[in-house]
């Protein structure tokens, strides 16, 4: 097995290599029966409300569309042009929620996105954590047609260029940290280190004798050393034994008993020790540094000692992960469907989800939901204000992207504060490092020899496990039989980086510095004629 040679060529050469090979997946996922069965099932037609329909009715059709463009181009430029315009095609946002009904044609409306999810040149796959779906429509049409499709999910956690964008990459934090040294700085430090210590349930690890009150105070070698080595023990039993019915709860309806009982078991002890193994080493740190309170004269003794800064990377690191999955989403689907594709209607997805309306959206929907992970590793009940004040997205090819390139909207083009402008910010590429060259057969094969280990099933695809169980399986299958998956999971197919900021300190929100409602750049009053005016804007002229 080797990565292949040459990868250069044109652009279009570069992203048809990237195409062919997803479709090998994306296909086969299309010819399992359960798939058959429901596109048959969404193609047949069926009385509604409306008459006889069916997904086909939510396709415009092409030349109708064309006939009535060139019949709104032909009328001269200025407004009477742009009303005749918005008569042919009229762009709104529809959320994909529950079990909602498309009211056009009697479909539901997830299986709808679904069905056009099936187009896409990447296999469907139904990730878990925050998410939400959205089917952007056209009013101008009968049946209201789909204009595209969008997702978003949880942000990649280790992602270079938008770490470095964000401010999240440890290096240029400390030097940071050393130019702004201020009271301001070392009170963030010594609040972002109690709540590390605050979110650990720890109360079993010291009745068990695993720690002492007196540890907690003053950390040792030998005290970080026995949590990290318990924290092994209970991965282990874990991979054993899984406690799947454990793991399963409704983020939304759980009892303080239920967080109680998932902190006992065994992923979660594991995950606690190490969290309190962190927590100490921060502590541990911060004294031997001579951290004595929230000035600017102890953080600059922090930064000059080395277990100092040391303690700090830990802290930063673990403000990213409370702040990666509360405050900021990635784009993991977007795009426009035919005819719509041919008239820059990706780019109108793209610039629909800069939205207000996305973000009250996010609001409504988690402003009630526990933070799954935070409240089984504290043992209680954690909620945290959703204020989405960031997008992440990376395009499907490396060589460029069509859809995401040049986009930026003027606030005050859609009744915002003049100056300011939301604009998908290219960041640099990815390293090409992932699994999607890997065919389901290279996947299916990998299972028998997981659980053919002594230690067990490694993965157990139960949320809180680690990030990606795909990525996970594929290494993890790859080392047991001595294959380096180091070399193999370099697919060579790097993408591009993109990031959105919504809010004015966008950064300082995912730097943990504001916890206040942000400042966003768009206006959210009346957020569904922000949507209008945005889709007005990107009208094919």
């Amino acid at each position: 097995m080797a990565a292949p040679e040459g990868v250069g060529g044109s652009i279009l050469e570069q992203k048809e290599r990237v195409r062919a090979s997803l479709l090998m997946e994306r296909d086969a996922q299309l010819r399992t029966p359960a798939v058959r069965v429901f596109v048959k099932g969404m193609e047949q037609r069926r009385l509604s409300k409306q008459g006889w329909t069916s997904v086909f009715s939510v396709m415009r059709y092409g030349r109708e569309l064309a006939q009535k463009l060139r019949e709104a181009r032909a009328a001269p430029d200025g407004p009477n042009r742009h009303t005749l315009l918005r008569q042919v095609i009229d762009p709104y946002l529809q959320f994909v929620d529950g079990e909602s009904i498309c009211e056009e044609t009697g479909l539901r409306l997830a299986d709808l996105w679904r069905y056009f999810r099936h187009t896409w040149a990447t296999s469907y796959t139904n990730a878990p954590g925050r998410k939400f779906w959205i089917l952007v429509r056209d009013r101008a049409a009968k049946y209201h047609p789909v204009i595209g499709i969008a997702a978003f999910g949880n942000a990649v956690v280790q992602l270079g260029p938008r770490d470095e964008w964000i401010g999240w990459m440890p290096k240029p934090f400390l030097n940071r940290l050393k130019q702004e040294a201020s009271r301001d700085w070392a009170l963030w430090l010594q609040k972002a280190a109690d709540e590390m210590a605050e979110a650990v349930y720890c109360a079993d690890l010291v009745k068990e004798n695993l720690i002492s009150r007196k540890e907690l105070e003053d950390p040792t070698d030998e005290a970080i050393e026995r949590l990290q080595k318990f924290a092994v023990v209970e991965r282990k039993k874990h991979d054993a034994t899984p406690q799947a019915d454990l793991h399963k709860f409704d983020e939304y309806v759980t009892t303080e008993e239920d967080w109680l009982t998932r902190a006992h078991s065994h992923l979660f002890r594991a995950k606690r020790a190490e969290a309190l193994a962190r927590v100490l080493q921060v502590r541990k740190g911060l004294k031997k540094a001579g951290f004595e309170g929230a000035t600017k004269d102890s953080l600059l003794k922090v930064l000059s000692d080395p277990a100092g800064r040391r303690a700090v990377e830990i802290v930063l690191r673990n403000v990213k992960a409370t702040r990666i999955g509360i405050n900021m989403l990635e784009i993991t689907i977007c795009g426009a469907v035919s005819p719509y594709n041919a008239l820059l209607g990706g780019k109108l997805v793209a610039m629909l989800l800069t939205s207000p309306e996305v973000v009250q959206e996010y609001e409504r929907r988690y402003r009630k939901a526990y933070s799954l992970i935070a409240s089984s590793t504290a043992g209680r009940a954690v909620q945290r204000r959703p204020n989405l004040v960031a997008l992440g997205t990376t395009s499907l090819y490396g060589a460029g992207s069509a859809m995401y390139n040049r986009i930026a909207i003027p606030a005050d083009a859609v009744g915002g504060k003049p100056g300011e402008v939301v604009r998908f910010e290219e960041l640099g590429k990815s390293v090409g490092f992932g699994s999607i060259q890997f065919s389901p057969a290279t996947i299916n094969e990998i299972e028998p020899i997981l659980k053919s280990l002594t230690e067990g099933r490694q993965i157990n695809h139960i949320f809180g496990e680690g990030v990606s169980p795909r990525l996970r399986k594929v290494r993890a299958g790859m080392e047991a039989v001595g294959i380096p998956p180091d070399k193999l999971m370099q697919h060579g197919t790097p993408r591009i980086v993109y990031g959105v900021g919504l809010a004015e300190q966008f950064r300082d929100v995912l730097l943990g510095r504001r916890v206040n409602k942000p400042r966003y750049y768009l206006p959210f009053e009346n957020s569904v004629d922000v949507t209008q005016k945005i889709g007005d804007s990107v009208l094919p002229e």
